[in-house]
């Protein structure tokens, strides 16, 4: 606080200081605050306000007083003044580390309504690109301007229907202007009002994409917007890998991306491949420190995955989450996990959710590889589905786990009848569980439980039980949902889980089928392993053959784009299917 001109008072003849005593000549008399006023209206965050204090003395001696400052009626400072026999005027400086408006006073006198704004200020911004396929990132060019004096930093948001989905910190010395692109990207597809801080940028539209294992975070296995082959499953391209895969391709845009390795090597050498959609030639290929023994999935310009090293059951079995950017293949973060990976990562809002053998689930950010939290779930889990702000795991034990994305605490749990060893379908406000039931003494497979249960928990609205293995997630269509049952593909009501009808079986080989796709009335999976299999698309109403491609063994989940259907056949081959 800083006081006026100092005054003396010269009484009887003598010059008195304030702190003399009264000499019968004089009367000491009271203080008050009598106005104040703001020096200015709008201040920058860090910017002091000044405000101007009037102060009346009653009698004739300089008197000490003690003011107190008030912001929105909470007192901030209280400073000692000094005040003359004629009054005298101070000034009272305030800064705020936040914006907004705040009313200040003075003793109770108000002083006024002071607004401060962001030093750094965004004054305009616009879309450099306003289309791409969700898992890819929309640039946009924002020119901000520091108002302050000094250098500041700070992060700035964009927004798509007002909801965050790309934040940057910001650099702007003091008095200038800089232009900072953003790359800010959505997992769901449709059209978003793009803006940066407050200032509009443009609409953008995000198109739908096979951006993942089962589609979506979900895993639902369906798109509307695809156009997958309906008359024939003619063969495009196929490539073979010779470090093998058991994981299924995903496609976000032209690329097609696979996960590669071995599962009975010695070495543990993995790697993602990314692929030209139309001919199958790679466009980059990176390694990723361990097998990637299931599908990546593409989110926030990155194809994320999981890297396992060593067996699941051995001590020394690890996992890792890995991303690179889309793009290029440049490596961008690492997280060390407590065990090996137990199925693809499911994405939502700029986060993956992935489970271990350990029995964690995981949810890290997209953007930078954070772990925003953990949770002990207390079985092996399968791969997690994630709708309505809930992260879904079945697991060995039986359960049906809901984890609250914010914090991963589990919100609810149901039994079911087997083993859930694959990842749940969550959609419409349902969670699809698929289980196995085994042989009490021994490890046969005698039959599998389809459950339907409400996301937020309580008894399932229904179950059905069959004689052979159901061990696939499910594809869910309008009215219907589609899994593999034993070494077919079979359909269920949607309502009751009744069965609507039964696939042939693959005509050699043991094992599972993988999970299927249904894509506008049609549904498309591959049969078979060992010794052969095939490619086949049934009509999702009656369960019709509408095309067959004989090949090898295709046990792994298609995937749908730009009228292809692209699968894995065999054990290190994918194969891209059209209409003639």
């Amino acid at each position: 606080m800083r006081r006026g001109p100092s005054r003396r008072q010269v009484l009887c003849g003598f010059a008195l200081p304030a702190t003399a005593a009264l000499a019968g000549c004089g009367v000491l008399g009271t203080t008050q605050v009598t106005d104040a006023s703001l020096g200015t209206e709008t201040v920058v965050v860090g910017e002091p306000v000044t405000v101007e204090v009037t102060l009346q003395n009653s009698g004739v001696l300089e008197s000490e007083t003690t003011v107190a400052l008030t912001v929105d009626g909470e007192t901030v400072t209280e400073e000692s003044v000094t005040v003359g026999g004629d009054g005298t005027t101070v000034t009272v400086e305030r800064s705020f580390e936040a914006p907004g408006e705040y009313a200040l006073a003075v003793d109770g006198v108000a002083a006024g309504t002071v607004t401060v704004e962001r030093a750094i200020r965004v004054r305009e911004a616009s879309l450099e690109r306003a289309r791409g396929p969700v898992g890819t990132r929309l640039p946009l060019l924002a020119t901000i301007r520091n108002h302050g004096p000094a250098a500041v930093g700070r992060a700035v948001t964009v927004t798509a229907d007002g909801d965050s989905v790309a934040t940057r910190t910001v650099e702007v010395d003091g008095e200038t202007t800089r232009e900072v692109r953003f790359e800010p990207s959505v997992t769901e597809p449709g059209r978003y009002d793009l803006a940066v801080e407050d200032v509009p940028a443009g609409t953008g539209q995000f198109t739908d994409t096979w951006r993942e294992f089962g589609h979506d975070g979900g895993n639902t296995g369906r798109t509307r917007t695809a156009s997958p082959p309906t008359e024939s499953g003619t063969e495009v391209w196929r490539r073979d890998f010779l470090d093998g895969t058991r994981g299924s391709p995903v496609v976000v845009g032209d690329t097609v991306y696979l996960g590669l390795g071995n599962p009975y090597a010695a070495d543990d050498s993995g790697s993602i491949v990314a692929l030209e959609a139309a001919t199958g030639e790679t466009r980059w290929r990176k390694q990723t420190g361990g097998r990637v023994d299931f599908p990546p999935s593409v989110v926030a310009g990155y194809v994320v995955c999981g890297a396992n090293t060593g067996q699941f059951r051995d001590d020394a079995a690890s996992g890792r989450v890995r991303a690179f950017d889309r793009r290029d293949g440049r490596a961008a973060w690492t997280v060390d996990l407590d065990a090996p990976v137990a199925g693809p990562p499911a994405a939502s809002e700029r986060s993956v959710y992935v489970s271990t053998t350990g029995g964690r689930v995981y949810a890290i950010d997209a953007t930078d590889g954070t772990v925003r939290w953990t949770e002990n779930v207390e079985t092996r889990p399968s791969a997690p589905a994630v709708a309505d702000r809930q992260v879904f795991v079945g697991g060995r034990d039986g359960r049906v786990r809901a984890l609250g994305v914010e914090d991963g605490t589990v919100r609810w749990q149901v039994p079911v009848e087997g083993r859930i060893e694959s990842s749940p379908t969550a959609v419409d406000g349902t969670v699809y569980v698929a289980s196995r039931i085994y042989h009490d003494r021994y490890a046969a497979i005698t039959g599998g439980t389809l459950a339907a249960i409400p996301t937020d928990g309580g008894e399932p609205e229904w179950t059905t039980t069959v004689d052979e293995s159901l061990g696939s997630s499910l594809a869910v269509g309008e009215d219907g949902l589609f899994a593999g049952v034993g070494l077919s593909i079979w359909g269920f009501e949607r309502a009751d889980g009744s069965v609507r009808w039964r696939g042939p079986s693959a005509d050699a080989g043991t094992g599972t089928t993988g999970a299927p796709a249904v894509v506008d009335g049609t549904v498309y999976g591959g049969l078979g392993r060992v010794n052969g299999g095939y490619v086949v698309a049934f009509d999702a109403a009656d369960g019709s053959e509408r095309w067959r491609t004989e090949g090898d063994a295709a046990t792994s989940a298609p995937a749908v784009g730009d009228g292809r259907l692209y699968v894995g056949v065999g054990f290190g081959e994918l194969l891209a299917l059209t209409d003639e």
